[in-house]
């Protein structure tokens, strides 16, 4: 009764406040920015300033204190400044550009200053004093943007939007707050700061409701990181709260945000729709849309053995439907050797969804892809050219061809670009665990939700994994696809040596790339063993210890790259079975029919 008399004067206080604030949201919402900003950026000069005379324990305070007022205003940072967002709380990971490999692009910011000053070794004070240095050059950025800062209700709601995709994906993973795990604390204050900003929004009283739920749920369960219930709130409070905000959107008539193109669509209500995704964001500029018949085109080419040198194998052959799109093979084997292919053959399914392709991310788009395994002469056998004469050889292809592309002559570019098509119609997001978050509470069993917990949780795989497309496509925007080092051996006897394969480096030239893979899909790993680019575990049990020891570090291997950490995640029996359960929550069903 009390509970329901406090949220009772909660809604009517809501009310009032709503109902108080027409026509005027964008200006409160930039005094808002501005209140935080310049609490962000005195208590970083404070902290400069007061450094050497600071404790330890007085540094780690004044870092959560920062990082507070940053957490208040991140959905417009972020959304308006991202090159400065990913300066002030950007991952502790070296990046290049391929342009000048030779060239580090070192990280700084929050993530940076967090291992510094959260290492139980003594405090480097001259290291944090060179990050804050950095970080006050950077907040001054936002202070002298502010008078170029555009606000409305559509961008001020469209970044709302976002940064919950990103609490989901980021927040609640620990994926920027990796080592302190202030992560469950850090969320509370980011959805205390939409209830405060949907304050100024007329008529949301609703939305405020929900994101006043969110709030308290996470305040009421945060006392342990490894503990709380991501599949409950993610359900249960944040899918509602942003289905609420679309539908208040709607009903309010406010159009969405007219930004560049995305993967998922600004009409989405969450990241977890089933048509959340648009496959088109991912194709180039050149590829038409999709119809039916360029995709039954494209299936038919898939599936013809004529795009091989010796019309023994086509793209299906290695590609099994039946096989989720794989070969069940560590290695295929080369078209005219008995040797055996580089890597693993990776599913189909779902690979429409990602910016980049290959194990070692060497092309863009699909299309790049076509062409570079058919004109392989260990995959598919002939040049390229020799394929395509073969293809307009046909009669049947001829009038096809004719029929779709209005031209008389087959060219390569139709052909891949009709490939291509049925490759990203292979698009399935409705696997039990997909249905779980769009309100099917039992869709998914206990175990599978409590293995989920570990991977977004303790295990910390959502980190590199990140949901809904459970690979390394980067949230909220899944326009950059990460790759890591893990260190994997040749065999799984005893003593095996790390495998040799040098995986980006080869294609970029960039040291600390040495053995890296771009980060692969979760998604249908329960039907796509074996696993890994050299296909060396046979089970998911066999994956799931190899990160539990600490990948190729953990086992003793001389792995300098190495990004997955090191140490063990001290995962128990009854924990390994349950993230298997999870995975296999993953399996997709209807792609089967295909």
């Amino acid at each position: 009764m009390i509970a329901w008399l406090i949220a009772g004067c909660f809604m009517a206080v809501v009310a009032l406040i709503s109902a108080a604030k027409p026509g005027t949201t964008a200006v409160d919402v930039q005094a808002f920015y501005r209140t935080n900003l310049d609490s962000l950026q005195q208590t970083v000069l404070d902290w400069q300033n007061d450094l050497p005379q600071l404790s330890q324990e007085a540094v780690k305070t004044r870092f959560k204190q920062a990082r507070r007022f940053y957490k208040k205003i991140e959905f417009l940072v972020t959304y308006h400044f991202p090159a400065t967002a990913q300066q002030l709380n950007g991952a502790n990971l070296l990046e290049a550009d391929i342009s000048t490999p030779n060239e580090p692009k070192y990280p700084t910011g929050f993530q940076v200053l967090e291992e510094v000053v959260f290492d139980p070794e003594p405090l480097n004070r001259d290291r944090v004093q060179d990050e804050l240095q950095s970080m006050v050059f950077s907040i001054n950025r936002l202070v002298a943007g502010l008078d170029e800062l555009f606000l409305d209700q559509s961008n001020i709601l469209d970044a709302i939007k976002l940064n919950l995709y990103r609490l989901s994906t980021h927040g609640m993973t620990g994926f920027d707050s990796p080592v302190c795990l202030n992560s469950l604390p850090e969320a509370e204050i980011t959805l205390q700061s939409v209830e405060s900003v949907l304050a100024f929004f007329e008529n949301a009283a609703s939305a405020r409701k929900s994101a006043y739920e969110a709030a308290q749920y996470v305040q009421e369960h945060r006392q342990s990181f490894d503990e709380f219930d991501r599949a409950v709130f993610l359900s249960r409070y944040l899918n509602p709260l942003c289905r609420a905000l679309t539908a208040y959107q709607n009903k309010q008539h406010i159009p969405h945000a007219t930004s560049p193109p995305r993967a998922i669509r600004v009409t989405a209500a969450t990241m977890f729709d089933e048509s959340a995704f648009d496959e088109s964001f991912y194709r180039p500029a050149y590829a038409p849309l999709p119809d039916a018949g360029l995709i039954g085109l494209g299936r038919q080419l898939f599936y013809d053995k004529v795009l091989s040198g010796n019309n023994s194998r086509s793209c299906a052959s290695c590609h099994d439907p039946a096989k989720a799109f794989t070969d069940g093979l560590p290695k295929n084997q080369s078209l005219f050797t008995a040797q055996s292919l580089l890597r693993n053959t990776p599913t189909l399914i779902n690979a429409g969804l990602q910016p980049r392709q290959f194990y070692d991310s060497r092309v863009p788009f699909l299309e790049d892809q076509v062409h570079a395994v058919i004109a392989s002469p260990e995959e598919m056998g002939p040049a390229f050219s020799e394929a395509v004469s073969r293809i307009d050889a046909s009669e049947a292809y001829r009038r096809a061809f004719r029929k779709q592309f209005k031209t008389t002559a087959i060219n390569g570019l139709q052909i891949r670009l009709a490939i291509a098509a049925y490759v990203r119609s292979l698009t399935a997001l409705n696997s039990p665990f997909d249905r779980y978050m769009r309100g099917e509470e039992q869709a998914m069993s206990t175990p599978a939700k409590a293995g989920f917990n570990i991977f977004m949780g303790k295990a910390k795989c959502g980190t590199c994994h990140f949901m809904p497309l459970f690979n390394g496509n980067v949230p909220p925007l899944y326009e950059t696809l990460e790759s890591e080092v893990l260190g994997v051996p040749e065999s799984t006897v005893s003593g095996a040596k790390l495998d040799s394969d040098p995986g980006k480096y080869q294609v970029y030239k960039i040291n600390h790339q040495m053995r890296q893979f771009k980060t692969t899909s979760v998604r249908n790993a329960a039907l796509t063993a074996p696993y890994m680019h050299n296909g060396v575990f046979k089970t998911l049990a066999e994956v799931i210890d190899f990160y539990d020891t600490g990948g190729g570090l953990g086992r003793g291997l001389d792995v300098p790259e190495q990004t997955l950490g090191a140490d063990s995640l001290h995962l128990s029996g009854l924990e390994k079975t349950q993230l298997i359960a999870f995975i296999e929550s993953l399996t997709d069903t209807v792609i089967r029919q295909r």
